[in-house]
């Protein structure tokens, strides 16, 4: 059930970032995205204690990689805060925001992958 929930950001990405040039519906979008990966992390926290069970030790490797990814996905959700609203106030910052953006939608879905192959386990 988590994976399927958990895929709900990365969909509302791919769609933000076909919107990419209707700013209008864009920002909506991609905050919604980004605010529903953090209701599905605390979903996951609230159901399975992972910090706790990272704090422990003794994770599969694989579990790790999961993890080092989310946490890379959160630094750059702010790195695509940041730029977009410089990119709404008129800075020119659109291709720090732009390739930021097409990492983060990587790193998202390989977050997805890695959670789906963990839950087949």
């Amino acid at each position: 059930m988590l994976t399927a929930v958990g895929t709900i950001p990365v969909l509302l990405m791919i769609y933000g970032f076909w919107l990419r040039y209707r700013q209008r519906y864009h920002v909506p979008v991609m905050i919604a995205a980004i605010l529903a990966d953090f209701c599905v992390v605390g979903l996951v926290e609230y159901r399975r204690r992972v910090v706790e069970r990272a704090t422990a030790g003794g994770l599969d490797p694989l579990l790790r990689f999961h993890i080092l990814l989310a946490i890379s996905s959160f630094a750059m959700y702010a790195i695509a805060t940041w730029t977009g609203l410089l990119i709404w106030r008129g800075a020119k910052s659109r291709r720090v925001h732009r390739a930021n953006g097409v990492i983060v939608l990587g790193v998202r879905s390989l977050v997805s992958i890695t959670s789906a192959i963990i839950a087949m386990r």
